[in-house]
């Protein structure tokens, strides 16, 4: 089994080499878990996407994300109730490209060392309540970055250093003090 997927009352099963027992992808959305995020999750250690996003989970980022998936792609745990700053222990997910927190309670600022991640292609952090300026060394991100979603938070500053950006998608609505894009 390669992909479990899981909303609602539904599930699919997606092999596509039967009998292989690797899951690589989980999608356990809308489904309004409750608590923290489930440390369960570790035992399928070779996944590339890990999708919770539509829960009622509670707490903080936590950082047996950064031990139990070295080889994951994609976190989404959007949609849920997480609390607590955005923590710099995740910039040491080096495969991830998809980063999704929107629509949580996140506060505090964006790490400078997210600007290290070197497959990273998508962040969304909109809908929270994120404070501070965006780090000046995103710039490193100009060549990989092409999703970037901060629209009602409460950033400030400028972020003309992203102009040479590949940036297809970006939104940075809802941000009174945010400039230059």
């Amino acid at each position: 089994m390669s992909n479990f997927l899981m909303r609602r009352p539904s599930v699919q099963d997606d092999a596509t080499e039967p009998g292989d027992g690797i899951l690589t992808n989980l999608h356990v959305t809308d489904l309004n878990i409750e608590g923290p995020v489930p440390n369960q999750t570790c035992m399928f250690g070779q996944l590339r996407e890990l999708d919770l996003d539509g829960g009622a989970m509670t707490g903080t980022i936590p950082f047996f994300l950064t031990q139990c998936f070295p080889f994951v792609n994609e976190i989404d745990l959007s949609y849920n109730q997480l609390t607590g700053t955005l923590p710099a222990f995740m910039s040491t997910i080096t495969s991830l490209v998809e980063m999704e927190l929107e629509s949580n309670k996140l506060t505090g600022t964006i790490p400078a060392e997210l600007s290290i991640m070197p497959n990273i292609t998508s962040l969304r952090f909109e809908n929270n309540m994120f404070t501070g300026t965006i780090p000046p060394s995103f710039s490193n991100l100009t060549d990989t970055l092409f999703i970037l979603f901060l629209y009602n938070n409460n950033f400030k500053g400028d972020l003309s250093m992203m102009s040479g950006a590949n940036l297809g998608e970006v939104s940075t609505a809802d941000n009174p003090q945010l400039c230059g894009m």
